[in-house]
């Protein structure tokens, strides 16, 4: 997002490598927590009993449905954040 640039922009020499490792780090966390939540939805919906066109099916549209509350919240999050002045950051932390 626009504070993780803001902040990659601000990164003195000496953190360079911390800045640029956030940016894999986060997605790497994103990703993790997406695909484990998937996985609970699905296995909750019936997954884990076995696999038909019908719970294929009704498994597809609940992992959908699972995210959209937080697709929401993110969105609502985001327009909400106050905009920071990028040169009141000093230091990358």
């Amino acid at each position: 997002g626009a504070g993780l640039v803001e902040r990659l922009a601000a990164a003195t020499a000496c953190s360079e490598q911390r800045a640029a490792f956030a940016v894999t780090g986060v997605q790497q966390l994103g990703l993790a927590i997406g695909a484990a939540m998937s996985g609970i939805v699905a296995n909750g919906i019936g997954f884990a009993q076995g696999v038909s066109i019908h719970t294929a099916e009704r498994v597809a549209w609940w992992v959908f449905a699972a995210f959209v509350p937080v697709a929401v919240l993110a969105n609502l999050l985001a327009w909400w954040r106050p905009n920071a002045d990028p040169k009141a950051r000093k230091n990358f932390r």
